[in-house]
């Protein structure tokens, strides 16, 4: 089945839902049974039985499935973006984002939370993050730390691993270095059954505006190869997921229609070779701006698509090759 987790004021609200019946439609809209809660927006993390929801005051709760309460587990800036994955299989760690005061300004840096362990910075000093995203790999994770700057934007990488009850952080690598950072520039982590890894960066290339799309060694290095997919115009926010896990990688990306500065935007769906090459299979139906993406890939290989356009909020599953 499908379980659709969204944002209660912290609590997770879930949607179950049953996939179609081998020989059923391959492409549809899916309809709820009940009515969906109206949720926050910033979305909940899951990893493994947990999901993370950050409330409207920044307090990150931690509930189990099954559970009708969870436990406060850390705090970050409202708003912004979390993300979690397993390690050991039995762990969960969520990562977020904090806003500390310097002296010459107020800064974000990305902290990580396991169990009941104290967190663990994960930004290195000098740097920041505006944007994160993790996924597991083999026993540990995959953490991204993009620190959006008005004239560069660089992408961090590093290992998570669960050793000796406490969280280990391999080496940070700069695995990219894009250009100045729009408010809104996000990233995504997509990762294959074989292992491969990919960053996905909707941000400004040296002509145009693209998809960066970043393999991520194991463990990560400094300046990993990057290849791009151009888009026909730029666009801030530029919303994109992927999935993980699965082979191939799934994505879903906000991007202009046409080249025109007024061109409507549309969600373009896609994948992703091993060696980072994007090839997409088209446009879905949407009205007005998109926004609020999520990507998953169910048993049978069909992709889930969850966004919300200027007519409501939407759940797709597409069969694709």
């Amino acid at each position: 089945g499908l379980e659709l987790i969204t944002n209660k004021s912290g609590t997770p609200a879930i949607t179950r839902m049953t996939l179609p019946a081998l020989g059923g439609p391959r492409i549809g809209k899916v309809v709820l049974e009940t009515e969906a809660a109206r949720v926050s927006s910033s979305p909940c993390a899951v990893a493994g039985p947990y999901a993370f929801c950050m409330d409207p005051q920044g307090a990150i709760t931690r509930t189990a499935r099954g559970d009708a309460t969870g436990k406060v587990v850390g705090r970050g800036r409202p708003g912004t973006r979390i993300a979690a994955a397993s390690v050991t299989g039995t762990h969960a760690v969520v990562m977020y984002l904090v806003e500390r005061r310097k002296d010459d300004g107020t800064v974000l840096e990305a902290y990580g939370s396991v169990d009941d362990a104290p967190p663990v910075r994960l930004s290195e000093d000098g740097s920041g993050a505006t944007a994160v995203a993790l996924a597991p790999r083999g026993s540990g994770a995959l953490a991204l730390l993009l620190d959006g700057r008005s004239a560069m934007t660089p992408l961090h990488a590093r290992a998570l691993a669960w050793k000796d009850g406490q969280l280990e952080v391999g080496a940070d690598a700069v695995v990219f270095i894009g250009g100045g950072a729009e408010p809104h520039t996000s990233c995504a982590l997509g990762t294959s059954s074989s292992g491969a890894a990919f960053a996905l960066v909707p941000t400004a290339a040296e002509t145009g505006f693209g998809m960066a799309a970043v393999r991520i060694g194991d463990p990560p290095a400094i300046d990993e190869k990057t290849v791009w997919s151009m888009y026909p115009n730029g666009l801030d926010p530029a919303p994109i997921a992927a999935t993980t896990g699965a082979s191939p990688i799934r994505v879903a990306r906000v991007r202009p229609v046409e080249a025109r500065p007024d061109s409507p935007r549309g969600v373009e769906l896609g994948k992703l070779d091993e060696n980072g090459a994007f090839t997409a299979y088209g446009m879905i139906s949407t009205t007005g701006r998109a926004t609020d993406l999520a990507v998953a890939t169910d048993s049978a290989g069909a992709m889930w698509v969850y966004y919300t356009d200027s007519a409501g909020t939407w759940l797709e599953r597409r069969a694709c090759p």
